[in-house]
């Protein structure tokens, strides 16, 4: 909210890259809170034209607009972690930089990945965590063992682990309809 009141206030474009190396659920989840003029997610393939259109569009109809971009929207060369996977970071940057020369509006970009990951849990998060550790609790007690706790649709069930060991879940059927309906077609 904070850096969406100061693009109004300095009438700017911003993009704010959020983490998300395969799936686009931060992405999805702060675009459709901070009502996004575009997001752009790993599982829906866009272009940078389209999005700079949009953006043209929205800051001319109310003098700033605001762009999420997840960091695993482009993968580019460079260094890689210890695992093998690209070093991710900057796509914001450069997706910035791509608008304010194809609009000529001033555009910035910010990265709050490890801000964020110091913001103190809410009251939901408190309590889910304390139903996280009371269900593996139980599990272990039950002698149910190679299970993870999963919280889904509102309730707490046990997942084999062989179910989901090296696997993502991706945006994809609701959430991606819901996606295409706020942002339609930015391909």
């Amino acid at each position: 909210e904070s850096f969406r009141t100061t693009l109004m206030s300095h009438e700017r474009v911003g993009v704010v890259e959020v983490m998300g190396r395969e799936a686009g659920w931060v992405a999805l989840h702060t675009g459709l809170a901070t009502m996004a003029d575009a997001t752009i997610i790993p599982e829906k393939p866009v272009s940078w034209d389209s999005v700079a259109r949009r953006v043209k569009e929205a800051y001319a109809d109310k003098h700033w607009a605001l762009v999420i971009i997840s960091e695993g929207v482009k993968e580019y060369g460079g260094p890689r972690d210890e695992f093998g996977h690209a070093r991710l970071g900057g796509v914001g940057n450069e997706l910035a930089d791509y608008i304010e020369k194809a609009t000529g509006i001033e555009t910035r970009a910010v990265i709050p990945g490890h801000i964020i990951r110091g913001v103190p849990p809410t009251a939901f998060d408190r309590t889910l965590a304390i139903r996280y550790a009371t269900a593996a609790y139980e599990a272990i007690e039950n002698g149910k063992y190679g299970i993870m706790v999963a919280y889904s649709n509102g309730e707490l069930t046990h997942v084999p682990i062989v179910e989901v060991v090296g696997k993502n879940k991706l945006v994809s059927g609701y959430w991606l309809r819901l996606y295409e309906t706020y942002w339609g077609d930015l391909s």
